[in-house]
C-alpha cells in the first residue's frame, strides 16, 4: 500500500524542554519526521515544558525561563499548526497553575489554535471518499508508572480497555511501547485495540529517572500508522544519546 494512504499519528509528549537533560537531537528527529510526513495528525500529549519546583532536583540556574521555554516550543510547532488536533494537560502544566496561577498548557494551545483538555476522545478520518473510514482514539497524559515497562503497560490496558476506543495513547511514565490486543465482540467478531506509550525526550543520565532509581530507559518516541482496514503499526525512533 502506498504511504499516501496511511494515516500517520504523531504524539508529542514529555518533551520537558528546559530541563538540563532535554535531548535536542531526538526532538530534531521528531521535527524532521513531521516535515516529511504528508497525511498526519499531531497529538500534544502534555509536559512539553519543564517547570521549576523548589522540591525537585535541579537548581534555578539550570533552567530556561518560562518565556524562553514557551517561545521555543510554540515556534517549533507553529509550522504544523493545521495538523495538531489536541493539546493535553500535563502534570507540569497543572503544577504551574496551582503554584503560580500560570496556565502554560493553555498558552501553548491558544497560540497553536487548539483546545487544551485533560483527555481527547474522537473519531479520526483514515481515508475520505464515498465511504470514509474512521478510527476512534482516546488520549490522556497520565499513564501508570513502574520500573517495568511491561507492568506499566498491563496497568494501562486495565485502566483503558473499557473506554470506547480502538487506539489509546498515554504518557507521563517516559516509556515507549505499543501493544495490540484482540477482544471478542458481538457474535465473536474480533475487536482490535492498540495501546501506546508516547515516550520521552529526556536523557536517562541526570534526569528524573536516574534520580528516582528507575530502570534504564532510552529517549524515544513512537509514530503510529493506520491504513484503511484499521491495521495499526508503530515505529519507535530511538536516540543515539542517553
Amino acid at each position: 500500500m502506498s504511504n499516501k494512504k496511511l494515516l500517520k499519528i504523531m504524539p508529542l509528549g514529555d518533551l520537558h524542554f528546559g530541563n538540563p537533560s532535554f535531548n535536542q537531537g531526538l526532538f530534531d528527529k521528531w521535527l524532521q519526521v513531521a516535515r516529511q510526513s504528508k497525511h498526519k495528525v499531531i497529538l500534544l500529549n502534555g509536559d512539553l515544558l519543564e517547570f521549576l519546583d523548589a522540591n525537585r532536583f535541579y537548581k534555578p540556574k539550570d533552567y530556561l525561563s518560562v518565556n524562553e521555554q514557551l517561545d521555543y516550543v510554540i515556534e517549533s510547532l507553529r509550522p504544523y499548526k493545521k495538523d495538531i488536533i489536541c493539546n493535553l494537560n500535563g502534570n507540569h502544566g497543572t503544577r504551574t497553575v496551582k503554584q503560580y496561577d500560570l496556565d502554560t498548557d493553555r498558552l501553548i494551545g491558544d497560540e497553536l489554535g487548539v483546545e487544551t483538555t485533560k483527555s481527547y476522545h474522537e473519531d479520526l478520518c483514515i481515508s475520505k471518499g464515498r465511504q470514509p473510514k474512521y478510527i476512534r482514539i482516546y488520549a490522556q497524559h497520565h499513564a501508570p508508572t513502574s520500573k517495568s515497562t511491561l507492568l506499566a503497560m498491563r496497568r494501562f490496558i486495565d485502566v483503558m480497555e473499557d473506554i470506547d476506543a480502538e487506539l489509546y495513547f498515554g504518557g507521563h511514565n517516559h516509556k515507549t511501547m505499543g501493544v495490540t490486543k484482540v477482544y471478542r465482540g458481538l457474535d465473536y467478531t474480533p475487536l482490535r485495540k492498540t495501546f501506546v506509550f508516547t515516550g520521552s525526550f529526556l536523557d536517562y543520565k541526570g534526569s528524573y529517572a536516574e534520580d528516582g532509581n528507575y530502570g534504564f530507559q532510552i529517549p524515544s518516541f513512537p509514530v503510529v500508522t493506520v491504513d484503511k482496514d484499521k491495521n495499526v503499526n508503530h515505529r519507535i525512533y530511538w536516540s543515539d544519546e542517553v
